[in-house]
């Protein structure tokens, strides 16, 4: 009876702190803090049974919480930590680790990464055979491997080699001893004997090298996303034989991979580095719009050297795309090629990244006009024939826009600045600019539920930029600053709570901000658990763009 009591008391509490967290917790933070809180209850009552049974001989209590706690429940908890987190759960207790061994699903999430610069031969031991999901490698100089790579590579479905050195005899045993493998990264010296074995890996389904040797010696009928930066002739040769499973395509680009990317109807995305010059970038962009009906995401990056042209390049080949939902392209540093955007109307194009672009005469402006449903935005270090009106160019897509991302670009040219409300906007992302107060001033009050802002080197961002933007983004929820005029002011606006969703706000030291500023800081993020602590190094994740900002 007292264990029934017991367990109705606790499912009683469990029902009341979930319904606690469903509601409050809308983070993987504040998940953690619930999680954290469990385990010092635990650990407090491990440690007084501990006291009481010094001594004696310990018998089995089912009435213990973490008796109670079925196995389930804590696989579904242990499921929301990553990958390092929930293996420090496994070093507990005995039975959390019974319940992370016992769960292939939390297994699969786990990975091992072997230490660097040592020598793994005859004499090598390891006392970690767990049958985790992934192993990395990195400088290691690998001669032989025995049972104790058997018993990890059985479950194996990542393996990455990076910076070492390994005869391919040795990595063919290494392979036929991972069934289950279905990602392979080689970024190693591989030493090749006179005569080699090809090998088979039939769950492979992503394959990243740096030498088309290994295309000639794999065997992957399941393949669907490569990446290889190889230049050599066995890569045209690979392609048409992954003609039917090849999804995903990462290439440096010549005529002979072209004339084999026309095979690849199943392609979706495609990602391609362009070493000939640019006076070939239109001649490949109008073959790929041509061959490629199905593909949704395309980025082309060109390293080669600065030279003038005679003409402006012209893009209006995506247009041929017509499933396309992301551009991305990458000139040389410093700007080369300009790229003339005029004729490109695609409704379908939902993110635009451009760095080190020159942009003929207003073709940005024009190419936003006709790209209605545009949510995602980037500009690094682009350059414009006859300026920019930044914002003339992004009223256009205020409904759609999610994202935007502008780094090192000339400054606006606007006489009045109105902007439209952008209600969709929830990350905001400004860098190297040299744009006035009111540009700022204007464009926070355009963005009333931005949830992420980070501003770089911004020497006109003051206290009442961050005043205005406080009290209108009333949602905003991370705040980073960093090189920007910044005083205890704008501390005293995060403190008096203008911002009350602000989770995180980080300032670096050169902002204007006083010891006691940082203080305060510091004793609001200890006390007060709905305001992050100040952090130097930000990285912040958009969940709707999956965007990283770091």
């Amino acid at each position: 009876m007292a264990t029934e009591a017991l367990l109705r008391e606790f499912r009683a509490d469990m029902v009341r702190s979930f319904e606690a967290v469903t509601v409050r917790i809308d983070s993987m933070e504040q998940q953690l803090r619930a999680l954290t809180g469990l385990i010092r209850s635990l650990r407090s009552s491990a440690s007084k049974k501990r006291r009481k049974t010094r001594g004696k001989t310990r018998q089995p209590e089912d009435n213990s919480i973490n008796a109670i706690v079925p196995g389930e429940v804590l696989e579904h908890i242990f499921a929301y930590l990553p990958g390092g987190e929930f293996m420090k759960m496994r070093a507990v207790c005995r039975r959390w680790r019974l319940v992370v061994d016992g769960c292939p699903a939390l297994m699969q999430r786990a990975r091992i990464v072997f230490p660097s610069d040592i020598v793994m031969d005859g004499e090598f031991l390891v006392d970690f055979t767990l049958p985790v999901g992934g192993a990395t490698f990195k400088s290691n100089s690998i001669t032989r491997v025995d049972l104790w790579w058997t018993l990890i590579g059985q479950e194996l479905v990542c393996l990455k080699l990076k910076g070492c050195t390994i005869a391919w005899e040795t990595l063919t045993r290494m392979l036929r001893q991972t069934p289950k493998l279905k990602k392979l990264e080689l970024a190693s010296n591989l030493v090749i004997s006179d005569e080699v074995a090809p090998i088979e890996l039939n769950q492979l389904e992503e394959l990243t090298i740096y030498s088309s040797f290994v295309m000639q010696i794999l065997r992957c009928p399941r393949l669907k996303r490569l990446n290889c930066w190889a230049e050599d002739e066995p890569v045209a040769y690979f392609l048409p034989i992954a003609q039917d499973t090849l999804e995903k395509l990462s290439v440096t680009l010549t005529l002979d991979v072209l004339n084999a990317l026309i095979s690849l109807k199943h392609l979706t995305e495609l990602e391609l580095r362009l070493e000939t010059g640019l006076e070939d970038y239109w001649y490949f962009l109008e073959r790929i719009s041509e061959a490629m009906p199905k593909l949704k995401r395309l980025s082309i990056s060109t390293l080669c050297e600065s030279h003038e042209f005679s003409r402006p390049l012209k893009i209006a080949y995506l247009n041929k795309l017509t499933q396309l939902e992301y551009f991305k392209t990458d000139g040389s540093f410093p700007c080369v090629g300009m790229l003339d955007f005029t004729d490109l109307n695609h409704p379908t194009l939902k993110e635009l990244s451009f760095s080190n672009i020159y942009f003929f005469t207003d073709s940005f402006t024009q190419c936003l006009a006709k790209t209605p449903n545009i949510q995602n935005i980037t500009l690094r270090s682009c350059k414009f024939e006859n300026g920019l009106d930044l914002f003339t160019a992004l009223n256009h897509v205020h409904r759609s826009l999610r994202y935007l991302q502008i780094e090192n670009v000339p400054p606006s040219s606007f006489s009045e600045p109105h902007l439209n409300r952008f209600d969709a906007l929830t990350c905001v992302r400004l860098g190297f600019l040299d744009e006035s107060q009111q540009f700022y001033l204007a464009l926070f009050r355009a963005c009333p539920h931005v949830e992420l802002v980070q501003l770089t080197s911004m020497p006109t961002v003051d206290d009442e930029v961050v005043l205005v933007l406080c009290q209108t983004a009333q949602r905003l929820k991370f705040l980073a600053l960093s090189e920007c005029a910044v005083t205890e002011r704008s501390v005293g606006h995060i403190v008096s709570g203008d911002c009350p969703a602000l989770e995180k706000f980080a300032v670096d030291r050169f902002c204007r901000l006083t010891a006691a500023a940082y203080r305060g800081l510091d004793n609001m993020g200890r006390h007060d658990h709905e305001l992050g602590a100040r952090f130097e190094n930000c990285s912040f994740v958009d969940k709707q763009t999956e965007h990283v900002v770091a």
